[in-house]
Formats: C-alpha cells, structure tokens, sequence
C-alpha cells in the first residue's frame, strides 16, 4: 500500500503550541500514531514562522558556536504521541564561540528538534519541515546552538547519559550546511538571511562568522 500523505492545518497549529508550551494534548486528539494507522504510513510537519536573523544576533544569542558532523539519529513519538523529537548526536569538529558550559573537539553532544522518521507498527511516519529539512548521518553543519528546552529526563539519560543538550537557534536561520566545499543558511530565502541563500567559500563564511564573534566579544566587556 501507499503512504498517504496527510498535512492538516489544525495540527500544524497544534504543534506549534505544544513546542512552546506547557500545554497537554486532549484525550479526544488523534495521535500520530493513530493517523499512521489509519492511513498506513503519514507524512507531515510544520512550517516555523521564524524572522530572518543577522550573524551576529546569532552569535550574541548562541551558547554555542560549533562546526559538527552528525554522527546518530535517535527519533521517538513525545507528548502522547502527538509529536516526533529526534535526538541528533553530532561529533564536535571545531568550536567557534561559547558562552556556557566547555564543549571539546571531539566531543559528542546532542541536539534535539522536533521531526524524524519513526516506525509504528509497521508503518513509517515521516515528519520534517520542507524549508528545514531533517538531519542526516554523515552531515556536516555550522550549527548556532542554545541550551535545550527540553529537559534531561530520564529517558533522555537512558539514552545518552550526560551528553549535553541543545537546540537549534531560530529554526533553519541558525543551522549552515557544509558540502562540496561551500556553506549555505539552510532556509532557503534569496531576499534575506546570510549571503541571501546563496552558497558561498567556507573560508568567507568563517571570515564574517570570527568579525561577527570579535565583536560580540568587545561588545560584552
């Protein structure tokens, strides 16, 4: 059979909610799980309504500043299977700025967004925002990194100890994915954000991205 792919408005908006509030889902709610079901495997997601941000309100915003190789993608229904959470364990290839807690190269740590891909009885749910596509193992990004608003719960701690935990900064706005030897924003829009979306030399990106951290740094003396 076929995946039916199914976008519904009202859970678009339901979603949006549940990221950014305490608020629980409704007993009368379908789940996702119920919908994978029901339609034999689901597509979906939201679209974030995120402004454009400038590098350097990224950088004075971040937490950490961090090239990362995507090394595991651990995906599961949360919030009475209304929602998927990935946990993506990256691998720490250079750090650029950090205003928290010392993060290493090498070190692995975990950065948590709300998509994946998830199996459910023999279904497949599939959930991603078109404009900022799931991660991939094996990617490499320049990731603009907050402390999570997730919490370290048990399962988190069942799953991957003490590592550290982050969210994406502003969606799309705050992720750039390397390749080929070019860099660009992943959201793609040509009237805004860094270079307009438009790929360009990984050395200029880190040219703009050391001017943009020198000055934040001066700023804050």
């Amino acid at each position: 059979m076929g995946m039916t792919r199914t976008h519904v408005m009202s859970l678009l908006v339901w979603t949006v909610l549940l990221a950014t509030s305490s608020i629980t889902p409704s007993a009368q709610q379908k789940t996702l799980r119920d919908l994978a079901r029901e339609h034999q495997g689901l597509e979906g997601g939201f679209e974030a309504a995120v402004a454009p941000v400038e590098m350097r309100t990224l950088v004075q915003r971040s937490t950490l500043v961090a090239r990362v190789t995507v090394d595991r993608v651990d995906s599961y229904l949360v919030r009475d299977d209304q929602l998927v959470m990935s946990d993506y364990t990256v691998l720490v290839l250079d750090v650029d700025h950090s205003a928290g807690p010392e993060v290493r190269l090498g070190e692995r740590v975990v950065v948590s967004r709300l998509n994946g891909d998830v199996m459910i009885d023999g279904y497949t749910i599939h959930w991603e925002s078109p404009s900022f596509p799931n991660f991939r193992v094996g990617e490499e990004y320049v990731l603009f990194l907050g402390d999570s608003r997730f919490p370290k719960d048990e399962r988190y701690q069942q799953r991957h100890g003490v590592l550290k935990r982050f969210d994406v900064l502003s969606e799309g706005w705050g992720a750039f994915k390397i390749g080929l030897g070019s860099i660009r924003q992943v959201f793609p829009d040509e009237d805004a954000g860094w270079n307009r979306g438009r790929p360009a030399s990984v050395e200029t990106f880190q040219g703009e991205l050391r001017a943009r951290v020198a000055e934040v740094r001066e700023s804050a003396r």
